[in-house]
């Protein structure tokens, strides 16, 4: 007598031959299933021959589960696409700053080629020396501007109560500055002194003062995830767009290779619009892949600086998505150190201590060199300790660019 029991694979009611505690094949899905003992003891189950034709011929049963079938192919191929529509968008903004700053170019040498006014010339002349630039961020000339950092963003502004009045000659130099611990503490990254004009920046949200940067990004394979890659390059874009021609650059990327991937200057540049318009060129190539070997493109980052050889205040912002911990086939070595604790002990050691005094007339350590960091994408602790380091021991601030920012 045949036995009638459903599945235990599909769910189908099946009508087998054989006895209970024997195996079998389903005639619906083909795995092997084992007639059920107790069925021995129960009464047969009445199915309605239209059920089992149902069944048979693909009944409802059958029509639900394609549904969720059709829909994992939908999702499947909206994965596939995702990638291509994300670097889509990103060559589309990439190309909008290229013509944005093709276009300054061009206005910027149709008034270079005008004949001045012979009249007009020594009194614009006379204005241009006496009155600041519009624009620029003359920390003596306009309200000091301290960063404070937070919990969310890693700063935040706050103003001084009065504008500190640039010095006259044979005055004592002016200190912008708050009293900190020994890397500068808080407020510490903006430490100025004498009546010298820095350029203002910002970068992911985080503004910054120095006449020099450069910017130090990680290309590593991890960068790729979620599109990060192509987002990050359109705000270093939008950061080097926002410089003043007075402010001097360069970038320099860092993966897997001891020879890390820069500008083909490989110096510092003045922020032209000629300059920025290479730079678009140049992140338009770059391809993250490998891992992160961080110590070569900081050693080049420092040779940049210093070879500038004046007294114009330089930057540096490092960013990756995680910390710089050894890797199989390499890691970043450093007298007998390797990962985070080699980069922290190379930096100690090659980024010049200095002392100024702050505004009680206290001498305050400082860094010839100040640091950011930028943890983007990241949230391993062991990343967010290493970075808050660095800054901390390098008149910088730290910024956590969040999965969801």
């Amino acid at each position: 007598m045949a036995a009638e029991f459903r599945c235990e694979k599909c769910g189908k009611l099946v009508s087998l031959d054989e006895q209970p505690g024997q195996t079998a094949r389903c005639p619906f899905c083909n795995k092997k299933i084992v007639v059920p003992e107790a069925l021995a003891s129960l009464p047969r189950p009445q199915v309605p021959p239209d059920a089992r034709q149902g069944q048979a011929e693909g009944g409802p049963e059958e029509q639900e589960e394609g549904e969720p079938q059709r829909s994992d192919a939908l999702v499947a191929v909206m994965a596939r696409l995702m990638p291509w529509v994300i670097s889509a968008f990103f060559h589309v903004g990439l190309a909008l700053i290229m013509m944005l700053i093709t276009f300054i170019v061009k206005e910027q040498l149709d008034k270079s080629v005008k004949t001045p006014d012979p009249h007009l010339a020594p009194k614009a002349e006379k204005v241009a020396r006496i009155s600041p630039k519009v624009g620029s961020l003359n920390p003596m000339r306009k309200t000091a501007m301290q960063p404070i950092p937070t919990v969310s963003r890693g700063f935040s502004m706050q103003e001084s109560p009065s504008p500190m009045p640039t010095p006259m000659k044979g005055e004592a130099p002016v200190v912008i500055s708050t009293r900190g611990g020994p890397g500068g503490g808080r407020g510490g990254a903006l430490a100025q002194t004498g009546p010298r004009t820095m350029g203002g920046l910002e970068f992911l949200g985080t503004p910054a003062q120095a006449d020099d940067i450069v910017y130090v990004i990680d290309k590593s394979g991890s960068m790729l995830a979620e599109g990060a890659f192509d987002q990050l390059r359109l705000k270093l874009a939008e950061s080097i767009g926002g410089l003043d021609p007075s402010q001097r650059f360069h970038v320099i990327f860092f993966g897997e290779k001891k020879e890390p991937l820069e500008l083909d200057a490989r110096r510092l540049m003045p922020a032209t619009p000629e300059h920025k318009l290479a730079v678009a060129q140049f992140l338009d190539k770059i391809a993250p892949t490998g891992q992160t070997l961080v110590l070569p493109a900081l050693e080049r980052a420092f040779a940049v600086c210093r070879a500038a050889k004046d007294e114009r205040s330089k930057l540096v912002c490092l960013l990756s998505d995680g910390g710089f911990e050894g890797f199989i086939g390499g890691t970043n070595e450093y007298k007998g150190k390797t990962g985070n604790k080699a980069v922290l002990a190379w930096l100690d050691d090659n980024n010049e201590k200095t002392e100024e005094r702050d505004l009680h007339g206290d001498l305050v350590p400082r860094r010839k060199i100040q640091v950011y960091t930028f943890l983007y994408r990241g949230d391993d602790p062991e990343a967010v300790k290493v970075m808050k380091e660095i800054a901390s021991q390098h008149n910088g601030l730290f910024t956590h660019v969040g999965k969801d920012e």
